[in-house]
């Protein structure tokens, strides 16, 4: 008799192993898939840069939209997710050891246009000086930056500036 009732609790166990690895395979989807590498990086058209990177962008007292929407494509990721970082003048308006404020603006898809107000925010950045420097790095990693170090971009990445003339006349 305890042969007989050695094999019921084998059998007991899968019963009761089965629904749960059943009830384990709707919380762990076997679609999950780690993240692919990114094989291709961003490209950016400068024809569809505005403005132009092509020539100077002369700074009075009127706003100007600088813009890469439409001119970015990746071949691998959504451009909404690639990583919009914009620099003013770098490394100049930094200070040892801290690296932010109005010079350097990260920031996913929504990012891929930057209003400058000369007369705004900016001025105190834009009225020395007769020419200041626009950058825009677009990547599929991160951008890391350090005052001493310099600017790292982790992952595939597209670059493109823009001079901006000062000829400020704010009121």
């Amino acid at each position: 008799m305890q042969a007989a009732g050695h094999g019921v609790r084998p059998l007991v166990a899968w019963a009761v192993a089965l629904p749960t690895l059943g009830i384990a395979g709707c919380v762990w989807s076997p679609d999950i898939r780690e993240k692919a590498e990114h094989e291709f990086a961003p490209t950016i058209d400068r024809a569809l840069v505005s403005p132009s990177p092509d020539r100077a962008v002369v700074l009075t007292s009127d706003p100007v939209e600088f813009s890469v929407e439409g001119a970015v494509t990746d071949e691998d990721d959504n451009i909404e997710t690639l990583q919009y970082v914009w620099f003013l003048d770098w490394p100049q308006n930094c200070e040892p050891g801290q690296c932010y404020g109005p010079f350097y603006f990260p920031g996913r898809g929504a990012n891929k246009k930057l209003t400058m107000n000369p007369c705004g925010l900016f001025k105190k950045y834009l009225e020395t000086d007769e020419y200041h420097l626009l950058e825009l790095i677009v990547t599929d990693g991160e951008v890391k930056i350090d005052v001493e170090e310099g600017r790292t971009v982790t992952g595939g990445h597209a670059y493109v500036a823009w001079w901006l003339e000062n000829r400020l006349s704010c009121p």
